[in-house]
């Protein structure tokens, strides 16, 4: 394994620590796979209930929306039941799993917004 392969194996592992998914590690023998972009989606699509409901990902969902406002970054509408705001990935999660919990890598954006970016593009729309 190479220098930039065991970092990213060193991310992913605490990307996992933090959502608490020791026994999947176990049950899915995940530190015996080659850690490929395929790999890590299918563990990130099968932890996305933990990490949306862990408290790291809720104090920071909290800051982002304390620092740009209750409103999409997109469109610029106001957060209401039948379009309530999203905290993105600008790259998306599932490809970039290191930056889940990184700040910089998050931005509002209304639902309609946030389907329409999809996981497909790493649109930044805090910059416009």
């Amino acid at each position: 394994m190479n220098k930039k392969q065991l970092k990213r194996k060193q991310k992913f592992e605490k990307f996992m620590d933090i959502l608490s998914t020791n026994a999947l590690k176990q049950q899915s023998k995940i530190e015996h796979l080659e850690f490929t972009n395929n790999n890590y989606s299918k563990v990130i699509h099968n932890t996305t209930k933990d990490f949306l409901l862990s408290s790291e990902w809720q104090n920071l969902r909290l800051k982002v929306i304390e620092k740009y406002g209750n409103k999409c970054l997109c469109c610029g509408c106001i957060s209401t039941p039948e379009n309530p705001l999203n905290i993105d990935h600008i790259k998306p999660r599932k490809l970039y799993p290191e930056l889940a919990l990184d700040f910089d890598n998050l931005q509002p954006l209304c639902s309609k917004c946030n389907k329409k970016k999809a996981n497909i593009n790493a649109n930044d729309y805090r910059k416009n």
